[in-house]
Order: structure tokens, then sequence, then C-alpha cells
């Protein structure tokens, strides 16, 4: 059996390595039970964590030191909460996890069959045997097993979304925005200094998302374990809660959200319900379940329908991808296109859901004037028509190409350019590739609009490109406009890539490029004192080294000795020339 080393995870290590925010938060993740499936492979653990969201936690020995890594987005400084949480789990289940880990190596090492050998060789009893003791010491896997050998209806609970719904409007209109200066104390820090507005809105945001983990959680573990029906039930009141909060009565002294409270906690939804929709896409589904969340979906839109809630209404649009979710057959299809028809939502909230529903039945007639009827208002569907007429109408693919190309030009610029032709419509694509190569600021596709158009659009594409500085200067560099070069380094000595800007000059006009960047830096020197200025006058300077006129070749020394000798009390500014060769 091999001697891999195992990472040693101590507590010290794990405070050592993290922020004080960090540790805490990992603490509370370990302690609300959020750590499973911990395994070994090799010289590493491997976990899961599920908060917020699944992610996967690895901790290595890599020779002396320990690596720790995470599938999570944080990047601000320390190891995350998860590894934090991964860690905790380590040091009180270590020597059970290990032993586990061994044997189940040693098992892979050894046995020479594969699962389906094994589970002929295994009997009836075995196989019962081990089954029930699975069951019984791994919660996960015994949710997995009733989920797959239940219907998905059978797994409902008694939820009611009322409660749900009041108990997040309860919790939002609550949040303590008084107190704030505890969110002075959110250590999360991305960029290194932080102003301390942004600090406090940071630390105010986190806490109001963590006031609603009680309900995104559960939503999370329900589809995990197979419970589509209760996870949907718990989105519908966390939306309705969100949606119904009355947030222009909570007092923010400090003006936290500036008024926008109401706004920071939809986009809280909105990512939620964005990160949340590939999971009941992936999840496995019945059309018994299916139909029971359709029934309950369709009956809240109603109930706010007939309701005295008169400022609130279901956005059928924000839910358009968790209905697409839910059609998986031509059952589900019509269940759902019943309710669609019988309420009147055949409209643009619905587009995509449409669509979906007739490709189920092959409708290719419908979902072709569906297609037309909503794509200048989706880029979705717009994409989707393209894609159609293509290959099968290249009239009407450039008719609708124009339309799309003037409203989302940026979106679409570069589909456009490799699927047009330009035999078809020279005008048009001159016109995409003028957006695409501006977008891009290709030189390539420069040269490309040069062949295919002619000296006279190269040089209407240059000036379109004005602003965009340093392509312009490239342009005009591959043109060989030099004398336009100059022209705009003068006129420009303040750019902020100015050594970019004139570098292609230095050696075409090297006595006039030394006159502007001497005039540039003595001025810049008589105005500014720091290291961070020396820094950028260095650059400057160094370019003149790089001039190989040996016309001006002594004059551009002599300017350097004037320089250095007269300001030879600034040290710093001796040092950083030094770094670029001026001594």
């Amino acid at each position: 059996m091999s001697n891999t080393k195992l990472p040693k995870v101590t507590l010290e290590l794990l405070k050592d390595r993290s922020t004080n925010e960090s540790f805490r938060r990992g603490r509370n993740y370990y302690r609300s039970d959020f750590v499973s499936n911990l395994r070994v492979q090799d010289n590493s653990y491997i976990a899961s964590v599920t908060g917020n969201y699944h992610y996967e936690v690895k901790i290595t020995q890599n020779n002396n030191d320990i690596d720790f890594s995470c599938t999570c987005p944080y990047d601000w400084g320390g190891i995350c909460k998860h590894c934090i949480a991964v860690g905790l789990y380590i040091l009180n289940h270590d020597k059970e996890v290990v032993k586990k880990a061994k044997s189940r190596k040693k098992l892979k090492t050894e046995d020479k069959f594969d699962v389906v050998e094994i589970m002929n060789k295994a009997t009836s009893k075995q196989k019962d045997e081990f089954l029930q003791k699975i069951l019984r010491e791994n919660q996960e896997y015994k949710e997995k097993f009733f989920a797959a050998i239940l219907l998905q209806t059978e797994l409902e609970s008694s939820i009611i979304i009322d409660p749900i719904r009041d108990k997040v409007i309860d919790i939002i209109e609550n949040f303590d925005l008084e107190n704030y200066q505890r969110f002075y104390d959110y250590n999360d820090n991305r960029y290194g200094y932080r102003d301390e507005w942004e600090t406090i809105f940071d630390g105010a945001n986190e806490e109001l998302n963590k006031s609603l983990d009680f309900i995104t959680i559960k939503i999370e573990r329900n589809i995990k374990n197979g419970n589509i029906i209760d996870a949907s039930k718990l989105m519908f009141g966390l939306y309705e809660g969100i949606s119904l909060t009355d947030c222009y009565e909570i007092n923010d002294p400090a003006g936290i959200f500036d008024g926008e409270f109401k706004n920071q906690v939809e986009i809280f939804f909105l990512e939620f319900l964005k990160n949340i929709i590939p999971s009941f896409f992936s999840a496995s589904k019945t059309s018994q379940a299916i139909f029971r969340i359709i029934d309950i979906f369709f009956e809240r839109v109603t109930y706010y329908t007939k309701s005295t809630f008169e400022d609130f209404s279901y956005d059928l649009f924000l839910f358009r991808d968790f209905l697409n979710a839910l059609i998986i057959d031509q059952e589900t299809a019509k269940h759902l296109f019943s309710y669609l028809n019988k309420m009147k939502l055949l409209n643009s909230s619905t587009d995509t859901v449409q669509l979906k529903i007739y490709d189920i039945f092959n409708d290719s007639e419908k979902w072709l004037h569906t297609a037309e009827k909503y794509y200048k208002n989706n880029t979705e569907i717009a994409q989707e028509l393209l894609d159609y007429y293509k290959s099968s109408n290249m009239d009407k693919f450039i008719e609708i190409g124009k339309i799309v190309f003037q409203k989302w030009a940026n979106d679409f610029d570069e589909y456009l350019y490799e699927n047009l032709n330009i035999k078809y419509d020279r005008d048009f694509f001159k016109e995409v590739m003028f957006q695409y190569a501006k977008k891009t600021q290709s030189l390539p596709l420069f040269r490309e609009i040069k062949d295919n158009f002619g000296e006279k659009a190269a040089k209407q594409f240059i000036e379109k490109v004005k602003q965009k500085t340093l392509f312009y200067i490239n342009l005009l560099n591959e043109q060989g406009e030099y004398k336009t070069i100059l022209q705009f380094v003068k006129e420009n000595t303040d750019d902020w890539h100015f050594v970019k800007l004139i570098k292609p000059i230095l050696n075409v006009y090297p006595e006039k490029c030394f006159e502007i960047i001497k005039n540039k830096s003595d001025g810049y020197l008589k105005e500014n004192v720091g290291r961070k200025y020396y820094v950028e006058v260095a650059h400057w300077l160094e370019l003149l080294l790089k001039i190989k006129d040996s016309k001006i070749k002594s004059g551009i020394n002599s300017y350097l000795k004037e320089l250095l000798q007269k300001y030879k009390m600034r040290p710093a500014l001796k040092d950083e020339l030094k770094k670029v060769g001026i001594k």
C-alpha cells in the first residue's frame, strides 16, 4: 500500500491562512453541517460544501506545504469559508476518514472486477445488508435513494407558501440598518484599500443575503434530493416575499443603499434564480411532479390577479427559464400550454416558453411564426431565427440580420461576419466588418477591410476609431501615416498611453520626439514630487535611449546628465532612472 502523506490540518493553520471573517463564516458552515462526502484521493482531502451554492474543496499536501483550493469564486485574501469548514470537519473526523479512505483505496488497487461483475457476484442478502448500512450511515445517500424510489409527488410536504412569503417580508422589513457600525467588521477585501462606504455596503448586503439563507439553502437541498415540488414552493414564497416587501418604510440613517434597498433585494433574487435554474434543468423529474408544479405556479399567478395586492403580479418574463426547465416531453408541454392559452399569456413574457413547446411538438410552422413575432425584443430568439434561415433562405437571413444588427451590433457582429458572404450584400458586409474590427481592434480584420473595399474604406475606418487611441496609432503605423501620428502625439501628450503612441515614430522624427519627451518630462518634474511620478517620467525618458540617430545622441546624453545634476537631491528619481538604464 502507498505511503502517500496526507495534509496535517491544524486549527492554527486554518486561522493563519484565513481572515477573521472567513474563519467565522467557515466555522458557522461547519456547525451548520454543510460539509459532506469527505474522502481521500492520493495526498488530498476532497469534500463537498453546500451553503448558498454547492462547491468542492480540495486540501493537498504539496511537499512541505499544504494547498487549499475551492471551486467558489472567492479571491479576496486568505482561504475561503468553504475551505475553513472542511478543515474543521477534518479536525473532528480525521481518524475515521483516513481509515475508510485507505480501505477504499486498497480495494480500488487490488480489485480487478468492475461494478457489474461485483454486483453479479454478490448475493441478494449481501446487497440488501450493504445498502441498509450505507443508508443508515449517510443521510445524503438516504435522501437520494428515497427520491429515486418514490415518485416526486409522494415527496411533497405540507409546505404552505403564504407563511413563507410573510416570513420573508418580516425578515427584510425588519433588517437592522440603524446599527450599521457592525458592517465596519466586513473583512472581505478584493482590491486592497476599500472606501468606508464600500465596506459598509458590502457588509450590509452580505448580512442581508445571509438572513435569507434559511430558505435558499432549503431550496437547494430539496432540488439536490429530488424534491422539486417543495423547492418550487419555497422559491415562489421567496419571490413573493421580496416583491411585496415595503422597503420604503425601512430606516437607513447612514444611506447605505441610497434609497435603493428594494432594488438590492430584487437583485439578490435575480442572482439566486439565475444560479438555481440550471439545477432545475439537470434535476431528475417525473411528469407527475411537473404537473403539480405547473398547477401550483398558475394558482399563485391567478391568486395575485384576483387578490387585493394591487401593485403586484407574477412576472412571467422572469420565470421563463424556470418554465422551460419544466418542459420534458409532450405531456408536460401540453399541460403548460393549456394554462398559457387559457389565461391569455401567449405573449412576449412567455416567448421562449412558447418556442420550446412548439419545438417539442415539432410544429415548425408555429415555431417560425412565433420566432418572427418576438425576435426583435429577444437576442436569444433572434439568434435561433438567424440559425434557421442561414442555410435555407439567405435573403431572409440578411433581412433579419440587418434589423438585429441595428439593435444589438455588439452581440451579433462576430456571428454575422462569420455567416455572411460579401457577394450577397456588399454594403451590409462592410458595415458588419467595420463594427467587428472596431470592437476587437483587430489589425488582420483591418487588412481584410482594405483588401475587400480598398484604400478609401480603410481611411474611413481609421477615422471611425480615432477615439481608441492605441488602435488608431497602430492603424496609422500600418499605413505608414507617420506625419499624422506625430501630429496626434503633439495634441495628446497627456494621454495615458503616451509611451505607446510615440514609440512608432521615435526613429522617424527623432529630433521632434526628443523635444516632445524633454518638454513633457521637464514640466512634469517641475509640478510633481514623489516616487510614483518618477516611475512615469523614467518610462518616458527610457524612450530616449531607443533613439538611434547619432546626430542627436550627444544632445540626449547631455540632457540626461543635466537632469540628474539638476535633481540630485531627489534620490528616488535617481533610483527610478537607474532602473531603466539612465545613470
